[in-house]
């Protein structure tokens, strides 16, 4: 890592302008290590459900950057004109540090019920694709299965008060899905117990073969319409779920403190790279 390498520079010995230059150069490296990480870590904030699986790894690799610039400060002596500056990458990695325990409860359970979420969209992506499905009722059948089992899973989870909110939008809609699955599975054994039987053609020929395709394709046309207003307010519905997720986690960001602080980190970070600035201006 940029950062270790920068340990080498253990001591920075006077006040010269090589001491300042080579600090500057340190606090840089600190600096873009932290920032970038701390990016990583935000970017999740702006992610659907489905997406958070690799909260929990961004958490840890920030701590990690975390750490190695706390060793670097630890083992790098400052020279006089730069004590300002290396006050604010104290303060800087400090701050990192409590958003990273702010941001920990929200990297475990998203982390936890990503999986979930992911099922869910995989569900409507099967969905959106029922017509390229040569067994409509099979794959309903297979839909119900999933849906269930993302439930169960769903319901193993338990969440922080933090994110009740969020996990009871969650298991709402996976009710809707299950229920509405459940729905759309009961009208097809409707649609095919009213399909004609008299499809067991021996006919081999070209036009007989055709013609039990274009059969085929009326028939997977009428299923999917039969079943149409059970499965259209899971693929439109699942998009306002995860709209409102957005907002309640928005929402506990704001009331836990996290928020504010990864604005504080910045802050600090932006004060050190103007420092950094002036110094460099001063110091050639």
């Amino acid at each position: 890592m940029v950062v270790v390498a920068a340990a080498a520079l253990v001591a920075l010995p006077g006040c010269g302008s090589n001491a300042v230059i080579q600090y500057n150069a340190v606090a840089n490296q600190v600096l873009t290590n932290v920032n970038a990480k701390e990016g990583e870590l935000k970017k999740y904030w702006t992610l659907p459900l489905d997406q958070q699986d690799g909260a929990d790894q961004a958490l840890a690799s920030f701590r990690k950057s975390l750490a190695a610039s706390q060793q670097v400060l630890d083992s790098t002596d400052s020279p006089d004109p730069a004590r300002q500056l290396d006050d604010l990458l104290g303060r800087a990695v400090d701050g990192g540090r409590a958003l990273a325990d702010l941001d920990t409860q929200f990297a475990d359970y998203l982390t936890s019920v990503a999986p979930v979420a992911k099922g869910i969209t995989e569900i409507g992506a099967i969905l959106q694709g029922l017509d390229k499905s040569r067994d409509i009722p099979t794959s309903i059948a297979g839909l119900v299965q999933k849906a269930s089992n993302l439930d169960v899973l769903a319901r193993s989870i338990q969440p922080p008060a933090t994110f009740q909110d969020v996990h009871n939008q969650l298991q709402s809609f996976l009710g809707i899905v299950i229920n509405n699955l459940n729905q759309a599975q009961k009208k097809l054994a409707e649609v095919q117990s009213s399909s004609s039987s008299s499809q067991d053609n021996t006919d081999t020929s070209t036009e007989a073969q055709t013609a039990a395709d274009l059969q085929s394709q009326r028939e997977t046309k009428r299923q999917i319409d039969a079943i149409d207003p059970f499965t259209t307010p899971i693929l439109e519905g699942w998009a306002d779920a995860n709209s409102e997720i957005n907002s309640l986690l928005a929402e506990a960001r704001q009331s836990t403190g996290l928020q504010a602080q990864a604005a504080a980190v910045e802050d600090y970070i932006g004060q050190a790279v103007q420092q950094i600035q002036e110094l460099e201006k001063k110091y050639k």
